[in-house]
C-alpha cells in the first residue's frame, strides 16, 4: 500500500471523527439555546430537517467518501 494511500485514508478517519464531534457540538448548542424547561436531546441523524440534514450529516460525509475514494485510487496496483 502506498503512502499516499495510508495519508487519504487517515485524513478520511480523522473527518469522520471531525464530523462526529462537530454533529454533537452544534446539537447541544442548538439544544442549550432552544430549550425552555431545561430538558433536551440530541436528534439523530434521520430525525434531522432537510438543511440541518444536509449542513450536518450529508456534506461532512461526502468530505469523508471523496478522501476515502482517492485514498482506494492512490492504493490500487498500477500494473
Amino acid at each position: 500500500m502506498r503512502i499516499a494511500s495510508r495519508v487519504f485514508y487517515g485524513l478520511a478517519a480523522l473527518a469522520a471523527i471531525a464530523g462526529c464531534v462537530f454533529y454533537i457540538y452544534v446539537s447541544s448548542l442548538a439544544c442549550a439555546f432552544g430549550s425552555l424547561n431545561g430538558r433536551c436531546r440530541i436528534k439523530a441523524p434521520w430525525e434531522l430537517g432537510s438543511e440541518d440534514m444536509q449542513f450536518m450529516v450529508l456534506y461532512p460525509l461526502s468530505i469523508v467518501l471523496a478522501l476515502a475514494f482517492i485514498g482506494w485510487l492512490f492504493g490500487r496496483d498500477a500494473g
